[in-house]
């Protein structure tokens, strides 16, 4: 159901004279303009049919066509006034309506107004535009057009015939006459003390926020109802609570919805009545929470500003994943490479995602699985790519809210020497006499580097033989073993560099060559 306030102009609303229930029109919402006192503000309502004809007349000798005193004043706010249904008398609003102390003076208007509760209205209310003889006592409602013409909304009847009727406004330069309306709905004037045949027809202004029923009786307002009672949710971690609830109204009106986590708003609508709803608190509103308590409100409040609060608190108590250990150091560490053995725990039980890096760049990235031990190692061709030096390890293990551990260890690989062999001869039909052998890498003064070959690699113990300065200076080399074991010849390499005193890079890129 809608306020007075919220129904359109135009609209026909019930309200009982004398008991019998007759047709009032909604002819403005709210203040007309400057020319009315602040009391004028709301929903004017105008009699839709005649309750009465007689004389406007006004007995003061010098102010004949005055409305203040007149015959249709003092019936408006005597009888006619108490005839309206009781409810709605009394909440008919005490107004100062703009008037013209008789036809030679100009308006008295705003706080200057005539204080009334009912009034015909003016000539001006009504639509009179600037070439009709009245003084500008008024501001056009909303209902009405401007016109001096016939208009049907201005056409009202008496006994089921359309008739004349009054306004309260004077002439201009008279004592005399008033404007009036005729029954086909256009301006004229008549003689106030003559012209008996004028209706009277009144209007009255009631607060915007009132509800009228079909019977024309007052609706006192209630404010909307929230299912449930205000209680506690509980304590949560890593998701936020929920909270379910439905909006009633008795009166059924446009309820709006507001659902706050403490002061901050997380959303305002507007339910169907009745239907459930949920309110629930956005992942980012939960992360920005700090543990504690806190509060879930629910304001619903209906047109008439009518209002209903359910507060629901709640214990946010979410803390970052666990990680076992302590930042520390691993050591030095040449041949073998270090490993890092963890474990990731999370009181809240969510999914745990752990990033490892090695100096800042990204190894792996993985949901862990909790209370499970972890191990990160290095394999050994990794292990070859990393330079002498400090390296750092980080173990990153983020939950669902972005709560954050890391773990932080250090190690240093200082490796001096290194030696390689190959494993597998490459055979030869026969003895190889000669060969060239080339290497790369990085060998600074104070290192030492050996590079040894043998044609005999077969056998069980070859005979090798060093050709370091051949394979640096790019020369070949001619074998000086001419013997074997093994049913075949066959040749293999072997290199080792030692760093020595040398800084700085050291180290074999690669070793090859060929024989014949």
């Amino acid at each position: 159901m809608a306020t007075l306030g919220q129904q359109a102009v135009g609209t026909t609303v019930k309200i009982q004279l004398g008991g019998a229930l007759k047709d009032f029109i909604i002819v403005h919402q709210g203040y007309p303009s400057s020319l009315y006192d602040s009391s004028c503000n709301g929903t004017w309502v105008l009699q839709k049919e005649i309750p009465r004809k007689y004389t406007w007349y006004n007995d003061n000798n010098d102010h004949y066509n005055t409305y203040p005193g007149s015959y249709m004043d003092t019936y408006a706010n005597n009888e006619y006034f108490n005839s309206i249904e009781a409810d709605i008398r009394n909440r008919i609003k005490q107004v100062k309506i703009p008037y013209t102390l008789y036809g030679y003076r100009d308006p008295s208007t705003g706080a200057n107004g005539h204080p009334v509760k009912v009034f015909p209205l003016s000539a001006w209310e009504i639509g009179a535009t600037g070439d009709f003889r009245s003084k500008v006592d008024g501001s056009r409602l909303a209902y009405f057009d401007a016109t001096n013409e016939a208009s049907s909304k201005r056409v009202a009847t008496y006994n089921g015939s359309a008739a004349a009727w009054w306004t309260r406004s004077p002439t201009n330069g008279s004592f005399d006459y008033v404007v009036s309306v005729n029954a086909d709905g256009s301006l004229d004037a008549y003689e106030r003390h003559t012209s008996p045949n004028g209706g009277y027809r009144f209007a009255f202004i009631l607060p915007s926020d009132l509800y009228l029923d079909s019977g024309g009786h007052v609706i006192t307002n209630t404010p909307p109802v929230i299912s449930g009672s205000d209680g506690a949710l509980g304590t949560f971690g890593d998701t936020p609570p929920s909270y379910q609830y439905t909006v009633t109204d008795a009166q059924g009106g446009a309820v709006s919805v507001s659902e706050r986590v403490d002061s901050t708003t997380i959303r305002t609508y507007q339910p169907s009545l009745g239907a459930q709803n949920t309110a629930s608190i956005p992942v980012n509103t939960w992360k920005s929470l700090a543990n504690g308590s806190h509060s879930l409100v629910i304001t619903a409040t209906d047109p008439a500003g009518a209002s209903v609060t359910r507060t629901m608190t709640f214990t946010k108590n979410a803390t970052a994943p666990a990680i076992t250990g302590t930042d520390t150091n691993l050591g030095t560490f040449a041949e073998t490479a270090p490993s890092y053995q963890y474990t990731v725990t999370d009181a809240q039980g969510g999914t745990v995602t752990v990033t490892e890096t090695l100096d800042g760049a990204v190894r792996r990235t993985y949901a862990v699985t909790l209370g499970q031990a972890n191990t990160l190692t290095f394999p050994a061709e990794e292990w070859r790519t990393i330079l002498n030096g400090t390296h750092t390890i980080r173990v990153q293990a983020v939950d669902p809210l972005g709560l954050t551990t890391v773990r932080t260890v250090t190690f240093t690989k200082n490796v001096t020497s290194l030696a390689f062999e190959q494993t597998a001869a490459m055979n030869a039909d026969a003895m190889p006499d000669r060969c060239i052998v080339n290497i790369q890498g990085e060998f600074p003064a104070g290192s030492s580097l050996t590079v040894e070959i043998c044609n005999n690699g077969n056998d069980e113990s070859p005979a090798w033989e060093d050709i370091t300065q051949n394979v640096l200076n790019g020369q070949r080399y001619f074998f000086t073993n001419q013997a074997k074991t093994a049913a075949s010849w066959g040749v293999r390499l072997r290199a080792s560099l030692s760093r020595g005193t040398a800084s700085g890079p050291c180290y074999i890129a690669s070793l090859g060559g060929n024989f014949q």
